[in-house]
């Protein structure tokens, strides 16, 4: 598919079935055009909603679930501390995880 022929099918897409994924937070699309001079597809979004998903993409979130200091996991969570990652198996070097996420580590509460 030509780049070009993409941008045809994309544009008119309003109903945030096309989105930019910001570090976990997606922001819908408010324009795509087709720039030919580059052979480019440029994509478009409210200056708003990007910066709320920047602000939003520097806050601490769980990796697995997305949940935050202030919007924390049902029945509520904490974050999981290296230790507990390493025990379940996670690389606590690829971000946070909150206790709700963590899996318990085989042969734990028997």
């Amino acid at each position: 598919m030509l780049k070009s022929e993409l941008t045809a099918l994309l544009a008119p897409r309003r109903d945030n079935d096309v989105v930019i994924d910001v570090d976990g937070v997606r922001v819908p699309l408010v324009g795509v055009t087709y720039c030919n001079v580059g052979d480019q597809i440029v994509l478009s979004m409210d200056p708003a909603e990007l910066d709320g998903a920047m602000r939003a993409a520097v806050l601490p979130h769980c990796r697995r679930c997305g949940c935050t200091e202030g919007a924390a996991c049902p029945g509520g969570c904490a974050w999981a501390s290296d230790e507990q990652q390493v025990a379940a198996g996670l690389d606590p070097m690829l971000g946070d995880v909150c206790t709700a996420c963590v899996p318990q580590p085989v042969g734990a509460g028997s």
